[in-house]
């Protein structure tokens, strides 16, 4: 047991654990939130050393409780950039806002750490408490500004308080329908719940296929998948915007990891049964996702329909031959999470009258008043929107790709229409940006300072990755490779 405990690969959660203690001791015995901020960044900049100083050959600890694979790597690391994305972009908003806390940097690392423990849980047990510890901290940071007397606090109040119920809602069915597995197969282990389905007698049947469904239908309420999508767009709105990143970004990187695990490994014996139920679920997605978003005018709004159409599109990933769709799902998870960065954290820097940049008309004129921040923010649209040779166009061109060669001629088909109509409501975006003479009365402002250079850094990302793909495919068939 000692053993266990002194492998390497638990290192990188325990550095994290670590530094949330540091960050609560600092917070609580030094006047000064800003250290607190700076100390914040360099606890998530160490995981990411020691997520690059261990060995990433598969490796399961604490009694098979926990897996460090290449899938776990890369994703864990994501999930910190992603967070480094937040805390960078967010500072000036923070410090404006007023909501520049201690509390909030300790909930932001509490579900970065929940989201490490679900991306390498090979326990039900475990995995319920991963889960739960990247959810709470969420729920508490959507109401961050509650006590503030404003409309957006009022918002985030609602927001909060739907995206907790409907969030409760879901650890529910995700807890009763693992415990339905755990009774029809007798097993806690992920592996070994694998080899009790592929020989389940008939008499457990049905209970493992309402597990199953319970299980699909939690993990649906938090990829915001139709019909379980109704906090998305509330929450996206309400909350603050760094936080809105936040939840755009890091628990459906740990939701990616779970379900790869799941759909890759544990429940292929029931193939036949999940696999009409995620086509439904990704095939309504895009549809609700893409056509509310249409008659959007509010931003947050509009990216959280759009964020609804991912997530069908991703899901459907899942229904490809095994290595391949995996890969594919990973390849376009990891896309997405970096194109959303850069369009939200460029939406941080956005000030108008004082404010966040709330409804559409606000972008008009941006490029006349900042061209090269109307660069980046259309890096990031195009990306989102799938336009060549951005990223995003590789990641729904592998997955459409994917179908065909799989003989899901309908679904390519309308992955394909639904990016047609994404494309519609981007480009309105980008018009306003670029043809829409800025509003007299409208003071916009680009608050760059730190966060400038990192957009720029982003950007450029991106765009590279756009001009070679084949690096992070590649990585992503590596990580698919080891994990299943």
């Amino acid at each position: 047991m000692f053993a266990d405990w002194i492998d390497l690969t638990i290192v990188p959660e325990i550095s994290l654990a670590l530094g949330l203690v540091s960050v609560v001791l600092f917070g609580a015995f030094s006047a000064s939130i800003s250290r607190a901020y700076f100390m914040a960044i360099i606890v998530v900049l160490t995981l990411l050393g020691l997520l690059a100083w261990v060995p990433t050959h598969t490796t399961t600890v604490m009694q098979s409780h926990w897996v460090f694979d290449q899938l776990a790597y890369v994703l864990k690391t994501a999930a910190a950039l992603s967070v480094v994305c937040v805390l960078i972009y967010s500072q000036r908003s923070m410090e404006s806002d007023q909501y520049l806390q201690g509390e909030y940097l300790i909930l932001m690392l509490a579900a970065l750490l929940g989201s490490c423990v679900v991306m390498s849980s090979m326990h039900v047990l475990t995995l319920f408490v991963g889960f739960e510890l990247m959810s709470l901290p969420l729920y508490a940071l959507v109401a961050i500004r509650s006590k503030a007397k404003d409309e957006q606090a009022t918002k985030a109040t609602e927001a909060a308080t739907k995206y907790f119920i409907t969030g409760a809602l879901a650890s529910a069915c995700f807890l009763y329908g693992l415990s339905l597995i755990f009774g029809a197969t007798g097993h806690m282990q992920l592996m070994d719940i694998t080899h009790a389905l592929a020989q389940l007698p008939a008499a457990q049947y049905h209970g493992a296929i309402l597990g199953l469904v319970l299980v699909i239908v939690a993990l649906a309420f938090k990829l915001g998948l139709a019909p379980f999508h109704i906090w998305v767009p509330d929450v996206y709105e309400g909350a603050p915007l760094s936080v809105t990143l936040l939840i755009a970004t890091l628990p459906k990187l740990a939701l990616v990891a779970l379900c790869i695990r799941l759909f890759g490994t544990v429940l292929t014996p029931l193939s036949s049964v999940w696999q009409p139920i995620l086509i439904g679920l990704g095939v309504a997605s895009m549809i609700l996702g893409n056509g509310i978003a249409l008659c959007q005018t509010h931003v947050r709004r509009l990216l959280g329909y759009s964020a609804i159409g991912h997530m069908g599109i991703l899901i459907l990933a899942f229904v490809l031959a095994q290595q391949h769709g995996l890969s594919i799902a990973l390849f376009y998870s990891l896309t997405y999470a970096l194109t959303t960065a850069l369009v939200f954290g460029g939406l941080l820097q956005l000030r108008v009258h004082g404010a966040h940049c709330e409804h559409i008309e606000s972008l008009s004129g941006l490029n006349e008043r900042y061209p090269g921040s109307a660069v980046l923010l259309l890096i990031g649209i195009f990306s989102l929107a799938g336009v060549p040779p951005i990223v995003g166009f590789m990641a729904k061109f592998s997955l459409i790709q994917g179908l065909l060669q799989a003989h899901h001629t309908t679904l390519a088909l309308t992955v394909v229409l639904m990016a047609c109509v994404g494309c519609f409501y981007y480009i309105r975006l980008i018009k306003v940006m670029y043809f829409d003479a800025p509003q007299e009365e409208q003071l916009i402002h680009w608050s760059g300072r730190s966060g400038d250079w990192a957009l720029r850094i982003h950007g450029v990302v991106v765009l590279v990755l756009g001009l070679m793909p084949a690096v992070l495919m590649s990585w992503s068939q590596t990580a698919i490779q080891h994990a299943i």
